[in-house]
């Protein structure tokens, strides 16, 4: 089953999501700390996802960030 979530969720819940569904899962917006969106476990943070730090990130954090939104899409 495909699943859609269409409020802004973090890294965690969509992991949790994500293990629940065999089906392709569609976020447009994550919210989350700079470290846990830098490092990207599950490659959520991508193009057309609008991303939200919720918390003061470094340079390497934000270019991280910023190069995985900019990543063409597949």
């Amino acid at each position: 089953m495909n699943v859609t979530v269409s409020d802004t969720a973090n890294l965690a819940q969509l992991t949790a999501i994500d293990l629940e569904t065999t089906g392709t899962l569609i976020a447009t917006n994550i919210a989350d700390v700079a470290v846990a969106l830098a490092l990207n476990a599950g490659s959520y943070v991508k193009a057309g996802v609008n991303v939200t730090v919720n918390d003061a990130a470094s340079l390497a954090q934000l270019t991280s960030i910023d190069n995985a939104i900019m990543a063409p899409v597949p």
